[in-house]
């Protein structure tokens, strides 16, 4: 599977001119030296949103940065959803950041859940300078 053929494909069924205006105007307005990040869960919003980004701004592909939080609640599910995520970025050349919940607590609420996932987001698009994370 070339995930840069499946990007070029869903780019011709999903034109730039059928995205946001102001998403648009807000991208292309920005440096080319900045990055942006996408939270990447690996489900199929956020894979279609990373291949669009991909897809519809070539000049930015360098600068993309996926990042997937990996809370392991899901035993082996979890693990293949960071397998797949990691395929997706080689496939098309885009810089993975990947983080685990290494210290979950036994029976960890959604929120305790989203606040670890905010705080390695935080941290690495921090760490990395990114201008803004697409989720």
């Amino acid at each position: 599977m070339s995930w840069k053929i499946i990007a070029e494909r869903l780019g011709e069924s999903l034109p730039k001119g059928r995205l946001h205006p102001a998403v648009v105007a807000w991208i292309e307005g920005r440096p080319a030296r900045e990055r942006i990040a996408v939270a990447l869960s690996g489900g199929a919003d956020s894979v279609a949103l990373l291949l669009l980004l991909w897809a519809h701004f070539p000049e930015r592909r360098g600068r993309l940065l996926a990042v997937h939080f990996d809370h392991r609640l899901r035993g082996r599910a979890s693990a293949e959803d960071a397998r797949f995520c990691a395929g997706l970025c080689r496939g098309l050349g885009v810089e993975l950041a990947s983080g685990r919940w290494d210290d979950a607590p036994t029976a960890p609420s959604e929120g305790e859940a989203r606040a670890a996932r905010i705080q390695f987001f935080t941290t690495t698009l921090r760490r990395r300078r990114v201008a803004a994370l697409a989720t």
